[in-house]
């Protein structure tokens, strides 16, 4: 998959390139459409409306996961598999520029790479 990952679409199954979790998506982008107004994602993600909004809390959208920064790799949201770092990265990009990250981030790059 190309850096930029794929153009914002509608519908399709997301698969994380790290731990192999597999789910259909709704809407690839930073606005999807039956998000809460005003919600826009800082980066493209794959996102799902959310099915239980009783059981799952009251957010419309849940955010699977996005392309790595680096590899365009998808990911999904789970501190072992990625981390977000005013962009996402994938948990194999993010040990290769682990010294570029600020120490604030040392516990969480700890679980990503443990």
């Amino acid at each position: 998959m190309a850096a930029g990952g794929p153009a914002r679409q509608r519908g399709g199954e997301f698969k994380c390139s790290c731990c192999g979790f597999r789910c259909r998506y709704d809407y690839f982008g930073r606005d999807p459409p039956f998000a809460s107004p005003g919600v826009r994602w800082l980066e493209d993600v794959y996102a799902i409306e959310n099915p239980a909004q009783g059981e799952l809390g009251r957010v419309k959208a849940i955010c699977l996961g996005a392309p790595c920064c680096a590899c365009g790799e998808p990911v999904c949201v789970e501190a072992t598999c990625s981390l977000f770092y005013t962009k996402r990265f994938c948990k194999r990009c993010a040990a290769e520029a682990r010294e570029h990250f600020p120490p604030a981030l040392d516990k969480d790059l700890r679980k990503l790479l443990h």
